[in-house]
């Protein structure tokens, strides 16, 4: 193929190892080339629009969810696009990465191994946790009114369809007062009963990693342009 490019005319490069070869300088790459900053936060925290803002500010920043088309939840793939499958995700992720300049921070929002059905490269993902996390504190009844302006906007079946998929892990009783107050209209009340599991899931999470380099993040609120600032206020606290 490089020669039947080069004889029409095109500037052709051939990579050692083939595609394969391309594939694993990649997962390389994307390991170890940059200097990873975590932020993260309980669910509706607002880390993404915190890392929009932070973009807009000069800082370097790469949304893993938006390349992912998912929001990383059950719920996440509610008004996105269809997911793109691994390998092309792991590709678009270094294609994001190799513009930015690899001697400054790069921020990532705090995710699971999965998003949706895109899986972190293990080496990538444990990177990730082992890079210092700023740790959004954001009060209940915030998150909360974020939570229900960012999904009400879904019919009352699409929600219910995605909270079933949670009955299991939730426990009976409450999974049914969780529907109940759906169908009722009261999300409010749904996302608050909704927040003792997701929280209590991302505690979990963040004790798991031993020694993780975490970085309270205190005085957030709901607008995240402050709590964006309130993070860059801290970036001296990270000794190398």
């Amino acid at each position: 193929m490089a020669w039947l490019f080069d004889k029409a005319g095109h500037d052709v490069s051939i990579i050692n190892g083939g595609y394969k070869g391309f594939r694993n300088f990649i997962r390389e790459q994307i390991t170890y080339a940059w200097q990873y900053r975590i932020i993260g936060g309980m669910t509706g925290s607002g880390k993404t629009d915190t890392l929009r803002y932070m973009s807009e500010m000069g800082e370097q920043v790469v949304d893993l969810e938006a390349l992912a088309c998912h929001k990383g939840s059950v719920f996440g793939h509610l008004g996105q696009d269809e997911q793109p499958t691994n390998e092309n995700f792991e590709n678009e992720l270094w294609d994001k990465l190799r513009q930015l300049d690899p001697l400054k921070p790069v921020y990532l929002e705090d995710e699971s191994r999965s998003i949706g059905k895109v899986s972190l490269p293990e080496s990538f993902y444990i990177r990730m946790q082992l890079s210092p996390l700023y740790l959004l504190e954001v009060a209940p009844d915030i998150r909360i009114k974020r939570l229900v302006e960012e999904y009400g906007c879904f019919t009352t079946e699409e929600l219910l369809e995605n909270i079933q998929k949670l009955a299991k892990y939730i426990g009976g009783d409450l999974h049914a007062v969780i529907i109940n107050a759906v169908k009722e209209g009261d999300l409010t009340k749904a996302a608050e009963l909704l927040l003792h599991y997701y929280d209590r899931k991302y505690s979990e999470s963040i004790m798991r990693v031993i020694d993780r380099y975490i970085i309270p993040v205190e005085g957030c609120t709901g607008n995240c342009r402050h709590n964006a600032e309130l993070i860059l206020e801290k970036k001296s606290e990270i000794i190398e």
